[in-house]
């Protein structure tokens, strides 16, 4: 039933295909961005709510 479901829809077979195979496998956290997956209220001085999303971005140097 799991690889029924897998099978008959293709954004879930494009997604399974990743997450088994070696494409983006990180050489370590150094070399890993992290996108956060939930959106946090922040409140500033003036009191108004904003929301954000956190992202941690890589930096790649060529020495």
């Amino acid at each position: 039933m799991f690889w029924d479901f897998i099978s008959l829809r293709p954004e879930t077979t494009h997604q399974v295909s990743i997450l088994f195979s070696d494409r983006g496998t990180p050489d370590g956290f150094r070399h890993m961005n992290g996108y956060g997956s939930h959106t946090f209220k922040l409140v500033n001085k003036n009191n108004q709510p904003v929301y954000c999303k956190f992202h941690w971005k890589v930096r790649h140097y060529l020495f």
